[in-house]
Parts: structure tokens; sequence; C-alpha cells
């Protein structure tokens, strides 16, 4: 069974229903057994909207993110303090 990267009760799901394949709107899909513990991502503009939810449901899965931004900075960095909150690394750049 494949899920999205977004659950159900995340903001950003509700803007990824609008598609009728999660993968057109850009988002991959993960396997129910992938271990994402441990792993590190780059999420890039991951302090707002799809990319913050995100970096959020890694973060979930114990995955360390880096939130790349451009112009929302004071977002990233709120993102980033919610991921440490989870108990895993979080990083603005």
């Amino acid at each position: 069974m494949v899920q999205t990267v977004a659950d159900t009760q995340s903001r950003g799901f509700q803007e990824l229903r609008k598609y009728d394949k999660f993968s057109e709107a850009g988002v991959f899909l993960k396997e129910d057994n992938m271990n994402l513990q441990g792993k590190s991502a780059l999420i890039t503009g991951g302090g707002t909207g799809i990319g913050r939810e995100i970096a959020l449901y890694l973060a979930r899965e114990g995955t360390n993110v880096a939130v790349n931004y451009s112009r929302s900075e004071k977002e990233a960095r709120a993102t980033t303090q919610e991921i440490r909150d989870l108990g895993v690394s979080g990083l603005a750049v």
C-alpha cells in the first residue's frame, strides 16, 4: 500500500485533493515499509504550503529536515522550530 506524504489531517492535504493523482501534484509517494527514521531531507519551499506539510510529515517519520527558503525566512524558521519540537534536527537555509 502507498500513502501520500501529507496525512489526511493536514492543511496541505486539502490543497492536494484538487488533483486526480497525487503524483501529478509533484508530491512523492512513500511505500508503507520505507523507513525514513535517521535519514535527512532538504525541502525547497518548506516554510509554507505543501512544502511545509511535507517537511513536517518527514519530521514525524523521524527524518532530519533542512527547510530551504528564498523569501519566507520567518515561516521557514517557525517550521524548523516545529520540526525540532518533534525530536529531530531542523535547519532553515
